[in-house]
């Protein structure tokens, strides 16, 4: 849930506006996340299962030009969704451990690791990963 997010990224000590939407969100929950999202340093959002969910594909396209964090919560499969976005995570799952894995990268305190376990046709091989950025 965001909740474990919104909670986990304070403990960095960074001011956090969440801006809740459903899991499919529709033109208005969009509008309204652009419009808090243009005046943030850093924007965050989590996608799931984006096949079953085109609203979180059009909020990823709408921010795509702002400094954006995508993060898969259960499949990496999500990014193909969406090839442009430069700064992607994967956690499969959203157990605590796992959000607290990615506020620690995404704030420098935890180098990147892990390998791809299937291939991203058109952006990532079979066992691509970050080590370090």
């Amino acid at each position: 849930s965001w909740a474990g997010f919104e909670s986990v990224f304070r403990e960095y000590g960074k001011r956090i506006d969440a801006v809740p939407v459903s899991a499919d969100p529709n033109r208005q929950e969009i509008a309204y996340v652009l419009e808090s999202a243009v005046k943030a340093d850093i924007i965050v959002v989590a996608t799931d299962t984006v096949r079953e969910h085109p609203g979180q594909v059009s909020l990823v396209e709408s921010l795509q030009n702002l400094p954006l964090i995508v993060i898969a919560l259960q499949s990496p499969y999500d990014f193909l969704a969406f090839p442009d976005i430069s700064t992607c995570m994967a956690i499969y799952g959203n157990a605590p451990a796992s959000i607290r894995a990615v506020a620690k990268v995404a704030f420098g305190h935890l180098r990147p690791s892990g390998k791809l376990p299937i291939e991203l046709p058109g952006l990532f091989p079979e066992g691509y990963g970050l080590r370090d950025f």
